[in-house]
């Protein structure tokens, strides 16, 4: 996985991520174990069909969109942790490239904006006796 970075202003950033066939080809077997999960099959214990079984078994697109909701959610969570990004929001979300090969996309981050505290010093404190009957 590689990943740039552009800051557009103090509180928005964007993120373009790749991901090569590496990444790709664990994200879809982790979509094919996440949907082996719903595959009732007889003979097999729920959530136990082997993958190639589970692939005769559910339809081609929703294996993609699982796995690239799987691919988008973990890359985009690695990028946000290394950085150590505060995010408040996520917008202009794009995908640039997806094949077998390689997944390309685009997401405009809204962070949090940073706050810096005045002299706190100098502020005048006002006592008062609180008397307890």
């Amino acid at each position: 996985m590689t990943s740039t970075l552009r800051k557009i202003d103090p509180s928005n950033v964007e993120v373009v991520v790749e991901l090569d066939r590496n990444d790709l080809t664990s994200y879809v077997a982790e979509a094919e174990r996440t949907l082996a999960a719903s595959v009732n099959l007889d003979g097999f214990r729920p959530g136990k069909v082997p993958p190639e079984e589970v692939r005769k078994h559910i339809d081609e697109q929703q294996l993609r969109a699982e796995a690239l909701e799987i691919a988008v959610h973990r890359s985009l969570t690695n990028v946000v942790r290394e950085q150590k990004f505060d995010v408040l929001d996520q917008d202009k979300f794009q995908i640039l490239e997806n094949t077998p090969q390689k997944l390309r996309y685009q997401v405009t981050l809204v962070l949090y904006p940073s706050i810096t505290l005045g002299s706190y010093q100098k502020i005048p404190v006002q006592k008062r006796a609180i008397s307890v009957t």
